[in-house]
């Protein structure tokens, strides 16, 4: 909701179409004669490409803009404004446009979110039909609250293995957040930023940024206390590639069936559910591409010189293999032994502090991690110097000896063939 991206370009575009066509159908010449629902589908098409070029067009907000083109062009075409069509063809555009966002977090959960949340809502409709098309005011109050809770419920399903895949962490408590925080983005942020951009030429948009600041604040001060409250999110440890991919065929497949076949779909993504603890990997030593180093204890937690139990790669290793909790430091790792030229982890781990220490490292260790020199003529161990960590990326080693690194099987064309004169193992086998 804070990031501009698919809900701010739809509420933009579904507010200018919507006051547009209402204000033209105060007329009842114009209603008549006139096909004013065009009309503000394009007023509504001009506002998002106008807004997307205003907020600097990032990606999330270009392929909101393109989804919701084809909606607006939809309804110039007198089409469904949603289906399972225009899913696809805003996924194709985009794709040849930007082929690398495909293995973008915001790109596979957007699109994912929207694809069964368009599935529900077609099943939906064929199931109602005309039954429900005339309501009380009451009773579309409480479908639009019954709306939020079954969106924010299809929306995290259709998100949970990629949030666990990328970030190691599932939401728990969206739904109640999205209670909050949902109608206070529809109702207040957004209606007040379209207003505030109307009324900023002429210097009167003061108390339209005033009500947008109450707005955002509620917003975030609720998503605070939610996240503050037991069990808002837990933590996912890292899982090979094709349980994912398991989980998300069992999504397609049950977003694009239409008979009791697709129900398939979902014992798919309950099995890759039940496989990703199962599955999970615990590497004994890892080594970020900056040169951080992790060793795995004997009591099976992480840990990491005093200085590096801190940042962005300290944070998603503590997800990804140490259970959440956080990195601690070699000084309280009982198999580690360390002085002024460098420490030792179960006598076989070296990771030297000072060049002259390689030498007898080479000798006596079976992993040399040297990550801000280059190790030269070392062929009894397996090396991770600075110049493997420039050619390879990070590392992770496993107890049975395997070796794994971010950047194997990914040369390029235009990129030197791999080459490893410093003894380090590798094999094709992307890390998590």
């Amino acid at each position: 909701m804070l990031s501009i991206s698919g809900m701010h370009i739809g509420m933009v575009g579904g507010f200018v179409f919507f006051f547009v066509r209402a204000f033209l159908a105060l007329s009842p010449w114009l209603a008549l004669h006139f096909p004013i629902k065009q009309w503000a589908a394009v007023c509504g098409l001009v506002v998002v490409v106008a807004y997307t070029l205003l907020v600097g067009s990032p990606i999330p907000a270009q392929r909101a803009a393109l989804m919701t083109g084809l909606v607006f062009l939809a309804i110039l075409l007198n089409r469904q404004a949603l289906t399972m069509r225009s899913v696809v063809l805003a996924a194709f555009f985009l794709l040849v446009l930007f082929p690398e966002s495909l293995l973008n977090p915001g790109f596979q959960m957007s699109f994912a979110a929207i694809t069964l949340l368009i599935a529900l809502y077609e099943w939906w409709d064929r199931r109602e039909g005309e039954r429900d098309k005339r309501r009380s005011l009451l009773l579309r109050a409480w479908r639009y609250v019954a709306g939020i809770v079954i969106t924010s419920v299809i929306a995290t399903i259709a998100t949970m293995p990629f949030g666990a895949w990328h970030f190691h962490r599932i939401q728990m408590l969206g739904v109640l957040g999205n209670l909050v925080a949902v109608p206070l983005t529809g109702f207040i942020v957004m209606p007040a930023a379209v207003v505030a951009y109307i009324l900023s030429p002429f210097g009167l948009e003061g108390w339209a940024l005033d009500a947008m600041g109450w707005g955002l604040r509620g917003v975030t001060e609720s998503a605070a206390r939610i996240a503050d409250m037991p069990y808002a999110d837990f933590v996912v440890p890292s899982f090979p590639l094709w349980v994912l991919l398991v989980m998300v065929m069992g999504g397609v497949w049950l977003a694009i069936w239409r008979t009791p076949m697709r129900w398939a779909g979902a014992v798919a993504m309950l099995l890759g559910a039940v496989l990703v603890p199962l599955t999970a990997s615990s590497p004994v030593l890892l080594v970020s591409a900056e040169g951080m180093v992790a060793v795995r204890g004997s009591d099976g937690k992480l840990y990491s010189d005093r200085a590096r139990t801190r940042g962005i790669a300290a944070d998603e290793w503590s997800r990804a293999y140490n259970g959440g909790e956080k990195i601690g430091s070699w000084r309280s790792m009982p198999d580690m032994h360390c002085d002024v030229l460098g420490c030792v982890a179960f006598g076989s781990i070296a990771i030297p502090r000072q060049a002259v220490a390689q030498v007898e490292d080479c000798r006596r260790a079976t992993i040399l991690v040297a990550p801000k020199y280059r190790v030269r003529n070392c062929e009894r161990a397996t090396v991770i110097d600075r110049h493997a960590l420039r050619q390879n990326g990070a590392y992770a080693v496993y107890a049975n000896g395997s070796v794994e690194t971010t950047r194997q099987g990914a040369t390029r064309p235009w990129q030197p063939g791999f080459s490893d004169t410093s003894g380090s193992a590798r094999r094709d086998v992307p890390a998590p």
